[in-house]
């Protein structure tokens, strides 16, 4: 069907799959497969109401192991956009001593789609820093920066030589700080450069993020990019398991397995 029908296909299983006798049905009907496509390569609305639709039939512990089961034989197919082009996948294998900064839009607030602290909880905060997670300052520095990016983080390069960063600095600071070699995560390990992750939402990065893919460049940081779909969830409650579900075949898809390798330091 046109993508609208997909869409909307996937809105009423959604709602369907709520019901226990129900559930039975859309198992039986053959759903669960075109399903699991939606989640790892439908647009937005597909992707969510897939999530929602899978989370629900999951609770189910027989038609749970169908879905697990149907994610293995459905792999991740990349979308065709420009940034996913340029930065496609990681191109070595992963190794236990890599960490990862996230670029990504604010969505702590969101409804069952917080793609990015999701992400953190996947790869493991040992390994992985947020910038969501910290409140930073839009201050700007007096004469040097506006506090925009454009400064690309060097505007306090001079004050981070003997301290790191706090939330009274510079974001943008405070984020080339973390992509370069003396962050806390990158001294632990001789002074490894991260992965950036950049959680490319809708095919449109935001502006912040346009300035830390630039600081990447600079500083020589291989960036990977996470295309996703910006979806917020409110008429189907909290499906976090679903989105779990599709960042996990990219992130597979993109590092490997990410879960086997460096999780625990």
């Amino acid at each position: 069907g046109s993508e609208e029908a997909k869409a909307k296909a996937a809105w009423a299983l959604s709602n369907l799959a709520a019901n226990d006798k129900i559930k039975a049905w859309i198992v039986e009907a053959g759903a669960i497969a075109p399903l699991v496509g939606l989640l790892a390569a439908g647009a937005g609305e597909q992707q969510a109401f897939a999530a929602t639709a899978l989370e629900q039939l999951s609770k189910n512990p027989a038609f749970g192991a169908k879905v697990e089961a149907a994610r293995g034989c459905t792999p991740y197919q990349p979308k065709r956009n420009e940034l996913e082009q340029k930065y496609p996948k990681l191109l070595r294998r992963l190794e236990k001593d890599d960490h990862f900064v996230l670029s990504v839009k604010f969505t702590k607030n969101r409804k069952g789609n917080r793609s990015a602290e999701i992400l953190h909880e996947m790869l493991g905060p040992h390994r992985t820093y947020n910038p969501n997670n910290f409140d930073k300052s839009c201050k700007n520095v007096e004469g040097v920066c506006e506090s925009t990016g454009s400064c690309l983080g060097v505007c306090q390069e001079e004050l981070f030589k003997t301290r790191a960063p706090t939330i009274d600095d510079c974001w943008a600071s405070s984020y080339r700080w973390h992509l370069g070699p003396k962050s806390a995560r990158a001294r632990k390990r001789k002074g490894r450069l991260p992965i950036m992750l950049q959680l490319l939402e809708d095919g449109a990065l935001g502006e912040g993020q346009k300035w830390e893919e630039k600081m990447a460049e600079e500083l020589g940081v291989t960036v990977v990019t996470i295309d996703w779909a910006g979806f917020v969830l409110n008429q189907a409650g909290n499906a976090e398991k679903g989105v779990r579900m599709a960042l996990d075949q990219q992130l597979r898809y993109k590092l490997g397995p990410y879960d086997e390798v460096g999780n625990k330091h």
